[in-house]
């Protein structure tokens, strides 16, 4: 049998602080679930420079790229405007 008051030395806890912590837990979700994606965000950003950073300024080239856009191309992964679609460099 579930018991709806937990007794402590302080004194006893119904339903109604059950309530106060179910109202509370989704923000604590989306905060962490933010902290969550923007600690992949970093991660990817992080990735992408290393792997760009790897090829030769010829593989480079051969994309259609120079060694100063890779900041450009981890900024515009950063800021998405929707999925596949880069902002603007000057946003």
């Amino acid at each position: 049998m579930i018991m709806s008051t937990v007794e402590t030395a302080h004194g006893s806890y119904g339903s109604s602080t059950g309530n106060r912590i179910g109202a509370v837990a989704p923000a604590i979700r989306a905060k962490l679930g933010g902290y969550l994606a923007a600690l992949v965000a970093a991660q990817r950003a992080r990735r992408t420079v290393r792997l760009l950073n790897a090829l030769s300024d010829s593989q480079l080239k051969d994309i259609g790229l120079s060694r100063s856009d890779i900041w450009w191309i981890v900024r515009s992964q950063r800021s998405q405007t929707g999925p596949g679609r880069p902002a603007h460099p000057s946003n």
